[in-house]
């Protein structure tokens, strides 16, 4: 999850595109959260990545993010930012 600010800044741009009528993906599910992807699998052992994510992630610092890529998945409407560059990722996992 992200820190609240961040979370209400995406909820009110979601918003603002649906208003807009560009995408409806951040307004038509009320439990739809702005967040980071890290991975995405058909099948994984949920438990050991999440064992493995929290222990590698435990004694991090926080970290700020620029979100400077603007995605999309055309089919879904799905809108997305990104960062630029996975460095930092690719040196904790």
């Amino acid at each position: 999850m992200l820190d609240e600010k961040t979370t209400q800044y995406f909820k009110k741009m979601w918003k603002d595109l649906n208003e807009r009528h560009l995408t409806d993906y951040g307004t038509s599910y009320n439990h739809r959260y702005p967040h980071i992807t890290f991975a995405d699998y058909d099948e994984i052992d949920q438990d050991r990545f999440i064992f493995l994510l929290d222990s590698s992630l435990h004694n991090q610092q926080q970290i700020e993010l620029s979100l400077s890529i603007l995605g999309t998945f055309i089919q879904s409407k799905t809108l997305f930012l990104a960062p630029f560059g996975a460095g930092f990722f690719a040196k904790i996992i």
